[in-house]
């Protein structure tokens, strides 16, 4: 279906990927609204549009690598994070 759409555009479409839903983790409280991330250290990917997201949300976005999450998490560097 994603191929008929972008062909009606004049787009062909080689191939895709699918990362599932992002999910947030936090050790602070639970996420209910936007609103709940106000002033949250959350770490995310090192993506533009993600760190507009989160700015925009509230959140102080701070992009690393996965592999220095859990120091991060124990160290209070960040107090949540964003993946897929």
């Amino acid at each position: 279906m994603i191929g008929d759409i972008l062909n009606e555009k004049g787009v062909e479409l080689l191939g895709f990927g699918e990362n599932g839903f992002r999910q947030l983790t936090n050790s602070k409280q639970e996420i209910k609204s936007p609103a709940d991330m106000k002033g949250m250290k959350i770490r995310i990917p090192g993506i533009n549009m993600y760190t507009d997201l989160y700015r925009a949300l509230g959140a102080d976005p701070t992009t690393m690598a996965f592999s220095e999450v859990f120091t991060s998490l124990q160290q209070g560097t960040i107090n949540g994070q964003e993946n897929p």
